[in-house]
C-alpha cells in the first residue's frame, strides 16, 4: 500500500530519519491549531483547550526491540480479548500509541504541515492540487 504521508521532508524519512532518542521512541508532529469540540446530540457540549495539543504525523520511529514489544502486547490483548480498546476496536492508532500503552515517553520532533496524510479521496484530490500548485511555483 501507498505510504499515508508521502512527503516528509527530507532528513525525517524512514530511511533518512536519526535514531530514536534515548527515550526509545519519537514521532513527527505539529501544534494543533484547530479549535476542538466536543459534541453530545448533535450540539457542542465542550470546547477542549488546545494548549498542549499536537497532530501526530509520520514517520514514527522506535528501538525494535521496543516496537516488537508494544506490537507484541497489543497482538496479545487483542487475542485476548482485553486490554484499553479503542472505540473502533483496535488497540492504538498508531505505533508510538502502542509504545504509549507501555507507559514509555514518545519524544515529539517537529513535524511539518506540508507533510500530507492522505486516507480519503478527498485528501488524495487536495494532495494532487498543492503538489500542482507547489511545482508549478518552482517551475516558475
Amino acid at each position: 500500500p501507498a505510504p499515508a504521508r508521502p512527503s516528509p521532508r527530507a532528513g525525517f524519512s524512514p530511511a533518512g530519519a536519526p535514531p530514536p532518542p534515548p527515550r526509545g521512541a519519537a514521532l513527527a508532529a505539529v501544534p494543533l491549531a484547530d479549535t476542538l469540540k466536543r459534541a453530545v446530540d448533535g450540539c457542542v457540549a465542550e470546547t477542549i483547550p488546545r494548549a498542549g495539543l499536537w497532530r501526530a504525523q509520520t514517520p514514527q520511529g522506535a528501538r525494535a526491540q521496543l516496537f516488537r514489544r508494544a506490537h507484541a502486547v497489543a497482538a496479545a490483548a487483542r487475542a485476548a480479548g482485553t486490554g484499553p480498546l479503542k472505540e473502533d476496536g483496535a488497540i492504538g492508532t498508531d505505533d508510538v500509541g502502542l509504545i504509549e500503552r507501555l507507559g514509555h515517553a514518545v519524544e515529539i520532533v517537529p513535524g511539518e504541515e506540508s507533510n500530507l496524510k492522505i486516507t480519503t479521496a478527498a485528501d488524495r484530490a487536495w494532495a494532487e492540487a498543492w503538489l500542482a500548485r507547489e511545482g508549478a511555483g518552482r517551475a516558475g
